[in-house]
């Protein structure tokens, strides 16, 4: 695996980046757009993306500038990019997943998160894992989609990680803003600590339903997120120690009312949560990195999912370890089940 590293301001990154991969690039938008935004017209995308764009220029001026330089590198359009990255989605099929243990549940007593990212079989191919070192922010190490600056997942130098959800919600909840990948950005490169990403986050208008789990050398929490909504749900309890699960429903009362996954598929996410608390039980006290990649490769409850040819259902594209303690962690392209971590540190 190929830890790409790239430095220096937000549009020299997005040139290096663009110029290094043109032509994969292309590839990926015209893949990514049959199926990122089901039902959703390109006029419709065009004015999602205005609006969207004159609220990148009051919160993060500088993802417009890394776009920009995105597209000078990879010879696109500016506009082309930003309708493909930028554009407020209602629909998308995602299920990924991601779980911390904290203190007792652990072997070593520090805290780790597992994840796995799951989209189209084909998208596996149009992920990258990246060492960035802004000229303005923390150095953070990351996995993002080839067409977009915004990120999966990550850690900085600071121990911070954070991973998201798509969650299915109403079109009502659906309004401008940014969207998962670039909040997560935002998160590794201006924040230190859990406060920090939770007070980022509260400020930044969020476009989707979106959960995020953050996890720093101490404390983990979820912030489940509407565009109108907000909530922060902290760990549970489990022998003496703490857990929390991360899937793409609400589990918060006061957010389940926006959440319609269990209209689309119910059969996914509850035997997915009800699996995780299930192998986190089985393994309390003795969880650490051989542990988390036999739970993340579980295929009983959906955690580790393998897509069928031809049909239009999620398989896990990459899977994401990390120790906030030790600053290091681990990528798997594809099912974790089937191929290599490779370990980085920050």
């Amino acid at each position: 695996m190929e830890l790409i590293k790239i430095s220096g301001t937000s549009y020299e990154r997005g040139y290096k980046f663009g110029k290094k991969f043109k032509d994969e690039i292309k590839s990926c938008i015209k893949f990514e757009d049959k199926f990122w935004s089901v039902g959703v017209s390109l006029d419709q995308t065009k004015k999602s993306t205005k609006k969207n764009e004159k609220i990148f220029k009051s919160f993060a001026p500088e993802i417009l500038e890394e776009i920009r330089g995105l597209a000078d590198g990879s010879k696109l359009k500016y506009e082309e990019l930003l309708n493909s990255s930028i554009s407020s989605p209602y629909f998308s099929p995602m299920f990924c997943s991601a779980f911390v243990a904290l203190n007792n549940l652990t072997k070593n007593r520090g805290p780790i998160m597992g994840r796995n990212v799951d989209w189209l079989k084909e998208s596996k191919k149009y992920v990258r894992y990246v060492l960035t070192r802004p000229s303005n922010g923390y150095k953070h190490i990351c996995s993002r989609p080839l067409e977009s600056v915004g990120y999966y997942d990550g850690i900085n130098e600071r121990g911070l990680a954070i991973a998201w959800t798509g969650v299915f919600t109403l079109k009502s909840e659906v309004a401008p803003g940014m969207l998962m990948f670039f909040v997560t950005k935002l998160v590794l490169e201006r924040c230190s600590s859990v406060k920090e990403a939770v007070k980022l986050i509260k400020n930044i208008p969020i476009a989707s339903a979106t959960n995020f789990i953050i996890l720093d050398r101490n404390e983990a929490v979820v912030i489940e997120t509407t565009s109108k909504h907000k909530v922060i749900r902290k760990p549970e309890k489990m022998n003496r120690g703490n857990f929390i699960i991360m899937t793409n429903n609400f589990i918060s009362p006061k957010m389940k009312r926006y959440d319609i996954i269990q209209k689309k598929w119910p059969k996914i996410t509850d035997p997915k949560i009800k699996r995780y608390k299930e192998l986190i039980k089985e393994s309390a006290g003795l969880i650490d990195i051989k542990m988390t990649k036999e739970i993340l490769s579980d295929h009983e409850g959906f955690i580790c999912i393998h897509g069928k040819e031809g049909e239009m259902i999620s398989e896990t594209i990459s899977s994401f370890i990390t120790l906030p303690r030790s600053k290091s962690l681990f990528y798997a392209n594809g099912n974790p089940c089937e191929n290599e971590y490779f370990n980085f540190r920050i």
